[in-house]
């Protein structure tokens, strides 16, 4: 027999904790087929484990996958108990995925002391988005099932201990990672479903600051993963893995509060205006864009339906490109119509219908456009279509400090970067001393290291920035500071107060040192 069931026949066990418990269920994200003989737990060893307590443990059920486990589990008058899906302090946004590197590199060099992950669809993705950042003196690293496991575990180590700034991943990437001080996840790829998105968004802010969620987010994801769906065997699963995808794209293109949609799937009611989601912080503005929508089925529908988006765009444009004069597509009645409107309008329709289901990519490499029996509708001019102009369709973007009318206290994070907000619900945010709170990091970064720890074992970024809010100078004042205790206040008291105390005498007038002009 195996050591696992040799060993759990000499135990007295009692109780049986299942973490992860999602991957019990075939409906779960995760599934794990072997997971499936936890339920043997019940009926082996002769009987002995029958009225032993067993508890399920997951952060990611939704309500079917809840009651797959129940079942497979085999538990008896089995209590559920459930806390809210949301988590305040993430904030969630959904930016177009063009100019995707240029984009995230901006991004990191605007946040230069925030570490964090950026999730790709595959292990060459991951290669070459963690490469292009090292070249741009990011300490950025890959981690993938392809790689070996010593060199997985050096750079989850590296990511770990505060070596590497950014982790470069696939899904492979995160299942036990206790990490508390993630500042950001970015997806530059559509992950498979919400529960995989919520999963990974999870493991930014678990120190309860704030953190960003970024999904870099265009159509062509689309069609990638459904390229993928149709490579399942089995036509259940084919059915399941396209609902998954369907909700994770209408996530993506969702107007309201994106907290509605993604709390929806979990069971929860929530009642929109979150206050940290892009959608509630700068309410998109709609456009009617029913007559391009037309343009561009017909255009479609003209060509053959043989083509990608980009090619069908060239057409309307009048493009006078080899491969529109070579199908002879620049005599069709719709080469030139929609000349007066830019690629990104063009693309930003298309968007729109394919999240309707009314257009539809198929293939992987290079997916061809096709219409549906929705989009039959539009075309027929039976069905209206609008989209997002401010952030989808690319029309305008406010500027660095201003408000909107559902979020008066929104702030950009930096003009640098506008992908970021700061918190608008956090007023002792504002009063930390950000210059001490990066002494106070380095400081932990020493200790972590000369005592062979990850820095937040030292301390969390909470209690930094509670001691760069508050600057203890006692004893008593350092033991008020969230997560200290009579062991860190002997170990590290005296040293935090004299860096704390240093800084101070620094910043005293006459100490400063002189300004220089640029």
């Amino acid at each position: 027999r195996p050591a696992g069931t040799r060993l759990l026949a000499r135990l007295d066990v009692g109780l049986f904790a299942i973490d992860e418990a999602h991957c019990i269920s075939e409906w779960g994200h995760d599934f794990r087929p072997e997971y499936r003989q936890l339920g043997l737990l019940r009926q082996g060893f002769a009987g002995r484990f029958s009225a032993v307590p067993i508890m399920a443990l997951t952060a990611t059920a939704t309500p079917r996958v809840a009651d797959d486990v129940v079942a497979q589990l085999q538990l008896r008058d089995a209590r559920r108990y459930r806390g809210t899906f949301e988590r305040t302090n993430l904030v969630y946004r959904v930016v177009r995925k063009r100019q995707l590197f240029e984009k995230i590199l901006r991004y990191v060099q605007a946040h230069p002391t925030d570490e964090g992950i950026i999730y790709c669809l595959s292990r060459a993705s991951t290669e070459q988005m963690a490469s292009r950042l090292a070249a741009h003196g990011i300490a950025a690293l890959p981690y993938h099932a392809g790689l070996d496991g010593e060199t997985r575990r050096a750079h989850q180590h590296a990511f770990v201990y505060g070596d590497a700034r950014v982790i470069v991943a696939t899904i492979a990437f995160g299942m036990g990672i206790d990490k508390p001080d993630v500042r950001f996840v970015l997806h530059a790829d559509l992950p498979r479903h919400l529960e995989a998105y919520y999963q990974e968004t999870g493991r930014a802010g678990r120190d309860g600051l704030p953190a960003d969620c970024i999904l870099y987010y265009s159509g062509a994801d689309r069609a990638k993963l459904e390229a993928f769906i149709e490579q399942k065997e089995d036509e259940q699963e084919r059915e399941h893995a396209r609902w998954q995808l369907q909700q994770m794209v209408r996530y993506a293109h969702a107007t309201c509060c994106r907290c509605v949609p993604m709390l929806a799937h979990f069971g929860d009611d929530h009642p929109g205006q979150c206050a940290h989601c892009d959608n509630c912080l700068e309410p998109p503005v709609m456009a009617e864009a029913t007559r391009e929508a037309r343009m561009l089925l017909s255009a479609v529908a003209r060509t053959g339906q043989r083509f990608g988006l980009r090619h069908v765009v060239n057409v309307l444009r009048g493009s006078r490109s080899q491969q529109v004069a070579r199908y002879g597509h620049d005599r069709l009645s719709v080469f030139g119509i929609g000349s007066d409107r830019r690629v990104a309008q063009w693309l930003s329709v298309a968007e729109a219908l394919i999240a309707g289901d009314q257009l539809a990519l198929r293939g992987d490499a290079y997916p061809t456009a096709h219409l549906t029996g929705a989009g039959l509708e539009v075309l027929r001019g039976n069905v209206q279509v609008q989209v997002v102009q401010s952030r989808v369709a690319g029309t305008g973007r406010k500027k660095a400090g201003t408000s909107s009318a559902a979020a008066p206290v929104q702030e950009r994070h930096s003009e640098r970067c506008p992908d970021r907000y700061s918190d608008p619900r956090s007023e002792a945010q504002e009063r930390v001393d950000e210059d001490l709170f990066q002494v106070l990091r380095e400081l932990r970064r020493r200790i972590a290291v000369q005592k062979s720890v990850p820095p937040y074992v030292v301390f969390a970024d909470v209690p930094l920035r509670q001691m760069a809010q508050l600057k203890p100078t006692t004893h008593d004042q350092f033991l008020r500071i969230k997560g200290v205790g009579d062991a860190k206040l002997d170990r590290y008291c005296d040293v935090f107060i004299d860096a704390i105390d240093t800084y101070e005498k620094q910043q005293a007038p006459g100490l400063r040192p002189p300004l220089v002009s640029p």
